[in-house]
């Protein structure tokens, strides 16, 4: 990243832009007291989740109607009701991270949900002061832009919660005695009448940036109080886009003094070679009324030979410092990194720790240096099934497949990064994509994932996905526990060849190569599957058939069902396997099945490579381009008849003409096309070039 130096005062404007503070990771929770899965994921969610983060998470349990018995939810039925119908809530237990980041269950929040929220910050400073008045409460919500607002139409809503709801013995039928966090009443809304208050916010225009706005006083009786205790009485508030549902920011009564401001850079990830020092800026501010200390710590997980330091107000540092910060200033702050010989993804953090305030929320930037990485290992952020961690503790088992497979030059990170790097345009080399989903929900992080591996892939790229319920969760509905769109079973069953048919059995304890197989065919014959990985009996590998050019290449020994299928259009690879790796028994195993798949992918002189390369060279740019109702393709020493085929971005064909060998232009029909983006390319039936783009513009 090119290094650009500003004056002062041109800092403190861009401070004034981009300042933010951190993003409380909201947890909208439903749940019920006669539910027994509820009672099942909540001891293991609270210690977990909620008891590590007091700071960092907001959390509001939503006591629902079904399955059974529930005082909690029969204290105020209209406002529970209102928020289930809000999302959509169809089964319980059921959490919403920050509105749409992420739909999924207790166990499936993770450490990872809570950390990239809290770095990702928000424009927006949301400060609630309670009062209370002897038997009711005035609640008073200051919202104020620190950076420029974000576009959109919003609502605020107010809750009265409360903290911890202790029972002597179980109010329902699945044992539970104690409750944090109980929606009680949302105090924003009209009317605010118990038992049906609901849960309707107050429309909120976003101040500009430096502004402040003030909502309130909301008044709520303290006889919402569960059992009469109202010492475990609060109020939470949060703003929330009206069409999307995203939470962009969230405060409670109870939170610490937050002073402290930290903006990001414009790119959080960079790819960059050996040797190049890269330079991330942004600020750092001081927004209280007066004087404050602050330390700064840089850490990161960089390989030895690289480097890295930081500047604040342009004096340079290399692991920590603290200084006081004036009142109402802003300094301006760079890490900086250089990249050494070994390949990697290098992950730098930035944390911003008042002194004055030690209960004050810390701030944290985390930037990117991607370096000589060509083969990648993602790792699942989502939680595995039995609230044990997740992909990342398989991650070794992918960097020992790819160090057998003699690759060199192989870099590790998690799905949020990915997403981010595909959004910074900071791929760079990485053509082969190794991901670990584990035994993860959900599957994909959202569809932006599903929508960036799409144009990597038909760029070329290769993919390897392996995961217990992969394919269960991109084919179920939601209320059957699953997580899966329109647009990710799309992107299963275009660049992955395969089908979803069943969850599998606990008997499928093994699985075997194809023989016939020309790629996988020297795989082991046999290779046993531990069914203790995961706890408990959660042992169901999916089973799963070949659709379109898949093809299959592992099936399960008990019942020759299909256990792993391999995917190629000429242009992308992928491999897909329904066990984890992580639950083959012996590393040899491991290893072979990466290895194998590895050289599969880096495969540059086959015969099949060179046809592709001769029709891809064979084939020119389209013009006009932007194209209306049609557009001509140049050709040039077509040496054999082929086909002309026209893709959409998903890889689906549209449409084919014949092209006889030694044409040297066609005009092709494009006025059944709607505006967008297409593909074109040429097959002569078993190999096919790669694909150039085609825009279309009515």
């Amino acid at each position: 990243m090119k290094k650009i130096l500003l004056s002062v005062s041109a800092l403190t404007i861009a401070g004034a832009m981009f300042a933010q503070v951190p993003k409380f990771c909201l947890l909208e929770e439903f749940t019920q007291a006669s539910c027994p899965p509820c009672a099942a994921q909540n001891p293991g969610f609270e210690s977990s989740i909620l008891t590590p983060n007091p700071v960092k998470v907001h959390h509001i349990s939503v006591h629902t109607s079904w399955p059974g018995t529930d005082p909690m939810y029969n204290t105020n039925t209209g406002g529970s009701a209102a928020r289930v119908t809000f999302y959509g809530v169809s089964g319980v237990p059921d959490v919403l991270v920050n509105g749409n980041q992420k739909h999924t269950s207790p166990s499936g929040v993770t450490q990872s949900d809570v950390d990239n929220s809290w770095a990702a910050g928000s424009a927006v400073k949301i400060v609630v002061t309670e009062v209370d008045n002897g038997n009711n409460r005035d609640v008073t919500v200051k919202v104020t832009s620190v950076g420029t607002p974000p576009a959109g139409t919003y609502q605020l809503y107010v809750a009265a919660i409360h903290r911890l709801a202790t029972y002597t013995t179980a109010p329902g039928t699945n044992g539970e005695k104690t409750f944090p966090n109980v929606f009680r009443q949302m105090i924003s809304g009209n009317p605010q009448t118990l038992p049906n208050g609901n849960a309707n916010g107050v429309a909120i225009t976003l101040p500009a940036v430096g502004n402040t706005v003030t909502l309130g006083p909301y008044n709520y009786l303290e006889t919402v109080a569960v059992n009469g205790v109202t010492a475990q009485l609060a109020s939470l508030a949060w703003i929330q886009n009206t069409s999307t549902k995203e939470v962009i920011q969230s405060g409670a009564s109870f939170d610490p003094p937050m002073n402290g401001l930290m903006s990001s850079p414009p790119a959080a990830v960079v790819n960059a070679p050996a040797s190049a020092a890269q330079t991330f800026s942004f600020t750092t501010t001081n927004s209280g009324s007066s004087a404050e200390s602050f330390s700064y710590t840089l850490t990161n997980n960089a390989p030895g030979n690289w480097t890295g330091g930081f500047t604040v107000n342009g004096t340079p540092y290399t692991t920590t410092t603290t200084m006081s910060v004036p009142a109402n200033t802003t300094y301006p702050v760079t890490i900086n990194v250089t990249p050494g010989a070994t390949p990697a993804v290098g992950k730098y953090t930035l944390t911003m720790q008042s002194t004055t305030n030690p209960s004050s929320p810390s701030n944290i930037t985390s930037v990117y240096v991607i370096s000589g990485v060509t083969d990648l290992v993602v790792s699942n952020s989502s939680g595995q099934g039995d609230n044990t961690g997740t992909g990342l503790q398989y991650e070794p088992d992918y960097i020992a497949g790819l160090q057998f497979a003699n690759c060199a030059t192989y870099g590790a990170t998690d799905d949020v990064t990915l997403l981010r790097a595909f959004a910074d345009n900071a791929m760079g080399q990485i053509k082969y994509i190794y991901w670990n989903v584990g035994w993860t929900f959900p599957a994909f992080v959202n569809d932006n994932l599903a929508a960036s591996l799409t144009t990597f892939l038909n760029g070329g790229g290769c993919l390897f996905v392996a995961g217990q319920d992969f394919g269960w969760d991109v084919w179920t509905a939601s209320s059957g526990g699953g997580h899966g769109t329109p647009a990710q079973q799309t992107f299963y069953t275009n660049f992955l060849g395969a089908s979803f048919v069943d969850d599998g059995v606990a008997t499928t304890t093994a699985i075997g190569a194809n023989a016939s197989d020309a790629i996988f065919g020297t795989a082991p014959a046999s290779i046993p599957l531990s069914t203790t990985v995961y706890t408990g009996t959660s042992f169901f590998p999916d089973d799963i058939n070949t659709t379109g050019t898949g093809q299959v290449i592992f099936k399960y020994s008990a019942n020759s069902k299909t256990a792993g299928v391999r995917n190629t259009n000429g242009t992308f690879k992928t491999v897909y396997l329904a066990p984890g790796i992580e639950q083959m028994t012996t590393a040899a195993n491991k290893n072979a099945v990466l290895k194998i798949s590895y050289d599969w992918f880096h495969a540059a002189v086959s015969t099949q490579d060179l046809d592709n390369a001769m029709l891809a060279m064979s084939m020119g740019q389209n013009f006009p381009n932007p194209a209306n109702d049609f557009t001509y393709i140049p050709f040039s020493e077509l040496n054999k008849d082929a086909t002309l085929q026209v893709l959409d971005m998903t890889g689906r064909v549209l449409s084919e003409n014949k092209i006889e060998k030694g044409s040297v232009i066609f005009k092709l029909n494009t006025s059944k096309l709607v505006s967008g983006m297409y593909m074109y390319r040429l097959t002569d039936g078993t190999n096919a070039g790669s694909a150039k783009p085609l825009q279309v513009i009515r």
